[in-house]
């Protein structure tokens, strides 16, 4: 799990998006959106939004962890993504709350 975290390579990231939504095993889901995290491309934050959305309100805890794993992004790539998305009227508040925060973090 701390090595599938670790990875940080946009040529994993479908790989790792599958991983996050599809796992059997919520440690493994939860390693892969943190290696999308650490990735921080456009794609990768496309693959946390979707973990997100598949949970649901269903695991409160995961959930959280995922949209923590928004919030911290640093890659500077998200910032076009990430400010296209706070003009989506379509997310959850918990959502959009982390969106609004991932680009403050990286607008500082």
């Amino acid at each position: 799990m701390v090595a599938l975290a670790g990875v940080n390579n946009p040529n994993a990231v479908t790989a790792l998006a599958q991983l996050a939504s599809e796992a059997a095993e919520l440690p493994l889901q939860y390693a892969a959106v943190r290696a999308l995290g650490a990735t921080g491309t456009p794609e990768a934050l496309e693959g946390i939004l979707s973990a997100a959305f598949r949970v649901g309100n269903t695991n409160p805890v995961f959930r959280q962890a995922v949209l923590n794993t928004l919030q911290s992004v640093t890659n500077p790539q998200a910032v076009a993504w990430l400010e296209q998305q706070t003009r989506s009227p379509n997310f959850p508040a918990d959502v959009a709350a982390s969106v609004s925060k991932a680009l403050a973090g990286l607008r500082e």
